[in-house]
């Protein structure tokens, strides 16, 4: 290979990488990607994190659990579609949801209580009977966090809480290969909370991000 045709490679690829980050122009017959703010992996990876984070500091007092879920799931896919996704709208998306969020988060925290007290009476069994009882505590964590999950990336503006609760049943029957996806993210988070209880919030951040990938999972670019 000549000189300057190395030389031609090297502007080419170079053309290319600035295209792929932003930092140079986009060819003309350069087709657009499907989710433009996911082309860099790192930064992707470091904003879903950071949102776990912001996210699960505000679910702290448990009450504001869906109305951050909400915010960071609208936030999260706004970034991947390279839409302005600016910490303003995430935080007007979050007073929006709160006050409806409320409702689902006591009703989530009783459900969660129950499971516990159905924990707890396990401990008094022995054998076969204890296993069973754990089985079905763990699988209602499960279930609850994983509506959490769906209810936050059905909850719009639009259409508030109500409209998520009325839309999960259809959601889950449309995509219940998904609803599956959703719920090992939901696992991932429990263990690695269970190891090390810090991880919870980046953890959460990953989770977030995981509902948005499943949702927009076969999608294909034109």
């Amino acid at each position: 290979m000549s000189v300057g045709a190395r030389a031609d490679r090297r502007r080419a690829k170079q053309a290319y990488r600035d295209a792929q980050s932003g930092a140079g122009p986009v060819r003309p017959d350069a087709p657009l990607p499907l989710f433009p703010g996911a082309t860099s992996r790192f930064a992707l990876f470091a904003e879903a994190m950071l949102v776990g984070v912001v996210a699960g500091l505000v679910s702290v007092p448990l009450v504001t659990a869906p109305a951050a879920l909400a915010a960071g799931t609208r936030h999260l896919r706004r970034y991947v579609s390279a839409e302005d996704s600016s910490w303003q709208r995430a935080w007007a998306d979050f007073r929006q949801s709160l006050l409806g969020g409320v409702g689902v988060a006591v009703a989530a925290v009783l459900l969660v209580i129950a499971t516990g007290f159905t924990l707890l009476l396990g401990l008094v069994e022995t054998g076969a009977m204890r296993l069973l009882v754990q089985a079905v505590a763990a699988l209602g964590l499960l279930v609850v966090g994983t509506a959490l999950l769906l209810l936050a990336k059905l909850w719009e503006p639009t259409r508030g809480w109500t409209g998520a609760i009325r839309s999960l049943r259809p959601a889950v029957e449309f995509d219940a290969p998904g609803v599956l996806w959703v719920g090992l993210a939901v696992v991932l988070v429990g263990v690695l909370t269970w190891q090390l209880p810090l991880l919870a919030f980046p953890a959460l951040g990953v989770a977030l991000l995981a509902v948005v990938a499943v949702e927009a999972r076969g999608r294909t670019s034109t």
